[in-house]
């Protein structure tokens, strides 16, 4: 069976079009997760970062009994949040790249 350019070209654009994400699914690859243990008072949950939302998943958790909670966002709102406000140490970016490359 031979095919024509023209097919040939229908067959790229429909392959394409299927692999390509879409705008709904890149913004998706662009939000991140990371679960932490808030060591601290629950209501503070309200004060994150614009783009960031929380949520508790467990009121006891592993370390030393905290909760544990689901942050939620921008990949890059998500680190510059994790370095900046809940670890406060700059080298802390490397171990959050090891985690979300």
């Amino acid at each position: 069976m031979r095919i024509t350019r023209r097919q040939l070209r229908r067959i790229i654009k429909e392959e394409m079009k299927r692999t390509r994400p879409s705008r709904r699914r890149r913004r998706v690859l662009r939000e991140a997760s990371i679960e932490v243990d808030w060591a601290g008072d629950l209501r503070d949950l309200q004060s994150l970062p614009p783009g960031l939302s929380g949520e508790v998943i467990s009121q006891s958790g592993p370390g030393g009994g905290w909760p544990v909670v689901v942050i939620t966002g921008e990949r890059h709102a998500l680190k510059d949040w994790y370095i900046n406000d809940y670890t406060g140490d700059p080298q802390a970016g490397g171990e959050f790249e090891e985690f979300y490359p």
